[in-house]
């Protein structure tokens, strides 16, 4: 299954340090349009996502279709740049949409790709933590790290990013555990 991922799912992975890990998955390709390429502004993972891009290990895309361009634009009224073109694509090729987000984006992606195409990054996460493509305990080995270096006067910024991969690892133990899962 080709996969369209939001910003936020590539920051995450980059964050937990599994990026690379995930993009090894028999399952499911990985694809990126254009506009969430351009919102990874931060330098390293920026540069993370341009090194897989160059490898192959995740492809680019742009909304190209006169439907695709269309559901875009109606999408962009009421989305973020990123999202509106990640659902327009995944909507008229056939393709799922992974996002942390949930709200209207979420309403939205149900909309139009139904709960089989749609996967918040937990979900993804337990898809590719039972494939074995990702180890339970490397995640949370990472997290350990970075719950060290709250010790280590981070800034408000980056306190509240570290307490987001906390909710979300959290998110991922939840979705594993209710489906038999192994529990990280």
């Amino acid at each position: 299954m080709d996969v369209l991922l939001d910003t936020n799912v590539i920051i995450d992975l980059i964050d937990l340090d599994c990026f690379e890990r995930i993009l090894d998955s028999a399952a499911l390709r990985f694809c990126v349009v254009e506009n969430v390429k351009a919102e990874i502004t931060q330098s390293t993972q920026r540069q993370r996502l341009e090194q897989q891009l160059r490898q192959g290990r995740i492809r680019e895309t742009r909304v190209a279709s006169c439907e695709e361009q269309q559901t875009y634009t109606e999408l962009r009224r009421v989305l973020a740049d990123g999202e509106a073109a990640s659902l327009a694509v995944a909507c008229h090729r056939g393709w799922a949409f992974a996002t942390y987000e949930k709200g209207r984006t979420e309403r939205e992606a149900l909309r139009l790709l139904g709960p089989g195409r749609f996967l918040r990054t937990p979900e993804l996460m337990a898809v590719v933590i039972r494939e074995g493509v990702v180890n339970a305990g490397m995640l949370s080995n990472h997290l350990r790290f970075l719950l060290n270096a709250l010790n280590a006067n981070l800034d408000e910024k980056e306190l509240r990013r570290v307490m987001h991969l906390v909710t979300l690892h959290k998110e991922v133990q939840g979705t594993l555990s209710g489906s038999g899962g192994e529990r990280i």
